[in-house]
């Protein structure tokens, strides 16, 4: 579910709009048409999953299952406004858990400008899933698209925001900014859930030197959802640096008070940070993070939701490249009673590894490991094999 305010603090650290989550489409792959690259792609996959499903004694149940699916990105070569996009479908066929095949999709676009002082983005995606989708923090958004589940899900979101960068001397600038989120996620056992959040702030940024800024800047969100409403006001100190084309950090720290209709209020210390580090030519390292307050759904309160992201990647030879990533998600309801109530609180921790081979300049091999720790007895292994070609 959308942060209250990670959306707005996203758009001030970098002064670009934030529902602008480009798709990075590869130069030498796909086909130009007017104005747009489109690059197609099929793939295949055959995976172990050691807990497919948990049994009514309590156990976790492994099994085989393979996938194939089709999958298309697209971006414009237009330097005035930024259109793209990608999406894929597959079917999942599982061994013995018959029952438990199916579909899946994920498709996302966004539109938007940065070239001028005004800034506006709009964005939307639509994802069913079969497991949990991690994804996100590798694909350099600053939040997750979805509440993070094990069951199958569908989820639909739309963004829009607005900004306007206003230069008052040589060194200092001032960005006041509004953006829109609406959010539903269907879940299969647990009850749906939907929110919309209106966010506005204020940010006053002093060029330091060429390449770093610090920024000075206040937030304010309403959230609704049918169950109560909500407001979460944040102010916070925070800076940027672009060290070189290829490495940049940005990080905030600040202090956010949330009130509930129904949970109640909170305070606490609010931070966010973002590092994208060329270490060497073949060696990359990224670190993103945050902590902010999302409206309850299913009945629960409000809750407080802390997440940690970091990884690397390492491209040794010319055809092999290797990957590792990890999330840690930790979550607490603020409702005053469910404080004192250890079930609510939850830590999560996701990790996996990737080996990838190019046979060619289209098609890819890739082993894949996956270890996820929730809270269910017996934790999560999934070990695939992965075929994918590019036109």
């Amino acid at each position: 579910m959308k942060y209250g305010c990670k959306i707005l603090s996203a758009c001030f650290l970098f002064l670009l709009p934030c529902a602008l989550m480009a798709q990075q489409v590869p130069d030498d792959l796909g086909f130009e048409v007017g104005v747009f690259r489109i690059v197609p792609e099929v793939f295949a996959q055959g995976s172990y999953d050691s807990r497919v499903k948990i049994d009514e004694s309590g156990d976790a149940q492994d099994d085989f299952y393979g996938e194939m699916g089709v999958g298309l990105s697209f971006d414009n070569t237009d330097a005035q406004y930024q259109l793209s996009g990608s999406g894929n479908y597959g079917y999942r066929k599982y061994d013995k858990y018959t029952s438990s095949d199916g579909d899946f999709y994920d498709a996302s676009a966004s539109f938007g400008s940065r070239q001028n002082p005004l800034k506006y983005g709009i964005s939307g995606t639509a994802q069913k899933t079969l497991d949990y989708d991690t994804d996100g923090y590798v694909e350099e958004r600053q939040d997750l698209e979805s509440i993070l589940t094990s069951e199958e899900s569908t989820s639909y979101s739309a963004t829009a925001d607005i900004s306007y960068e206003r230069r008052l001397t040589p060194k200092t600038t001032l960005v006041p900014a509004y953006a829109f989120s609406y959010y539903y996620q269907d879940f299969e056992t647990e009850s749906d859930a939907e929110s919309h959040t209106h966010q506005a702030g204020l940010l006053l940024g002093y060029d330091y030197s060429e390449r770093t800024v610090l920024t000075l800047a206040g937030y304010g969100s309403f959230q609704s959802n049918d169950e109560e409403d909500g407001q979460v006001g944040t102010i916070a100190v925070g800076a940027r640096s672009s060290v070189t084309d290829k490495t940049s950090w940005s990080a905030e720290m600040g202090y956010s008070a949330a009130d509930y209709e129904d949970s109640g209020s909170d305070q606490s210390v609010f931070s966010s940070v973002n590092v994208n580090w060329q270490a060497t030519e073949k060696v990359s390292v990224y670190v993103r993070g945050g902590a902010d307050y999302e409206p309850g759904y299913g009945g629960g309160s409000a809750r407080k939701v802390y997440r940690l992201g970091y990884g690397a990647s390492w491209n040794p030879l010319l055809k092999w490249s290797f990957s590792v990533q990890a999330l840690h998600d930790y979550e607490e309801e603020i409702d005053d009673e469910a404080e004192e109530n250890p079930s609510n609180e939850e830590w999560r921790h996701f990790f996996s590894a990737q080996a990838q081979y190019s046979l060619t300049k289209r098609m890819a091999m890739a082993l894949i490991g996956s270890y996820n720790k929730d809270e269910e007895d017996d934790d999560q292994m999934i070990v695939s094999l992965r075929a994918t070609y590019r036109y």
